[in-house]
């Protein structure tokens, strides 16, 4: 089951310390900011529950959506990011991030909205490796991948930079209950990448121009 979290401090609580231990320093904005931009409803958080052994509802992931605004007017669809998606170290290995994911690409994301996913770049990584083991993660739920399209994220903890790559899905159609992805061009993915610079990293123009 998902749950909207925006307003419950006390569930907040749990995904924040989720998100503390799944991601690396490098990754991690600062809490206080996801929290401002989770009250003021910038940022969206997923709670997934799964009734547990005590027959009782258990958070065990959480997702935060940032919802991309000001693109063109002619643009057919709206694009959200998938910022943070993360199961509890206790929950791994049981299939609840894909069963996740997938609810949240038939259920929340609507078909006219296409979620965007970064990802540490892949593609020259071995095959046992994380960062390979998440690229087949996410090609289960049918993404489309853009190897060629260079997108480099900037480090939490530092200066530097980390080498990503996105991904793309679009939200199924309810009533048809089908999902037609679309293959964005790199002229659509350079206004996403900006974007999200500007709107959700909030850069400035010197350290946009250090990323690209």
């Amino acid at each position: 089951m998902i749950k909207f979290l925006n307003n419950n401090e006390n569930e907040l609580l749990k995904v924040f310390k989720i998100y503390t231990e799944a991601f690396p320093l490098s990754e991690q904005i600062p809490i206080e900011v996801l929290h401002q931009r989770i009250k003021n409803k910038r940022e969206n958080v997923l709670g997934y529950y799964q009734n547990c052994s005590d027959d009782k509802e258990h958070l065990i992931g959480f997702a935060t959506l940032f919802s991309l605004q000001h693109f063109d007017k002619k643009e057919k669809y709206n694009f959200t990011v998938l910022n943070y998606f993360a199961i509890d170290n206790n929950y791994r290995g049981k299939n609840y991030g894909y069963l996740f994911l997938e609810e949240v690409i038939n259920t929340i994301i609507s078909n006219n909205t296409i979620l965007i996913i970064e990802i540490e770049n892949p593609y020259n990584s071995d095959p046992s490796s994380v960062e390979y083991k998440r690229l087949l993660f996410y090609r289960k739920i049918n993404c489309v991948e853009y190897p060629d399209f260079a997108y480099n994220m900037p480090s939490f903890s530092d200066n530097n930079k980390i080498e990503m790559k996105l991904l793309s899905v679009i939200g199924k159609n309810k009533d048809l209950n089908q999902q037609n992805n679309i293959v964005l061009s790199h002229f659509i993915l350079d206004k996403i990448k900006l974007a999200i610079y500007k709107q959700m990293y909030n850069l400035d123009e010197s350290r946009i121009k250090e990323l690209t």
